[in-house]
């Protein structure tokens, strides 16, 4: 557990702002909670490239076979 942690005091400012957390704490964990939150979507964007285009692919198809 983390007990002193130099912040950047414009990027806590501007949190501050944004969120209007109670404290310097709260605005830390809320940044937190939306790095982990947002940074596995983020990784979809290395498949960028990877994945074969099927033009005849039939994807009413696919969804017919689900149920």
């Amino acid at each position: 557990m983390l007990k002193n942690l130099k912040l950047n005091d414009k990027l806590i400012g501007a949190a501050l702002k944004l969120v209007i957390p109670k404290s310097h704490q709260e605005a830390a964990n809320t940044a937190l909670a939306e790095f982990v939150h947002r940074h596995p979507r983020l990784r979809i964007l290395e498949l960028g490239g990877r994945i074969d285009f099927q033009p005849k692919w039939d994807y009413k198809k696919m969804r017919r076979g689900r149920s």
